[in-house]
């Protein structure tokens, strides 16, 4: 990986976590099914970011909501923001 895409995605990522750690703001994240049962590292890995992703819920001002598969038309209350493609 280049350089520059390299330094970008680390900024990127400090960025969200500084995003996540105000407590004057509430993120909610909405993940389907699919997303959390893609196999794409090792199952250590996973398994790590999958505890990430709880340890974020309990916070107070993070929630997290899955869709099942089973639910055709899921809607929220609210535009949601919707990542395409590759995501830094």
């Amino acid at each position: 990986m280049p350089e520059g895409q390299r330094e970008f995605r680390v900024r990127f990522r400090r960025r969200r976590q500084e995003i996540l750690d105000r407590e004057d703001l509430v993120y909610e994240a909405v993940i389907h099914e699919a997303a959390l049962r893609i196999k794409k590292a090792g199952r250590g890995e996973a398994k790590r970011q999958l505890l990430h992703i709880v340890e974020q819920s309990e916070r107070p001002q993070v929630a997290v909501r899955v869709v099942p598969f089973d639910v055709d038309n899921f809607r929220v209350g609210y535009a949601p923001t919707i990542l395409g493609g590759p995501v830094p």
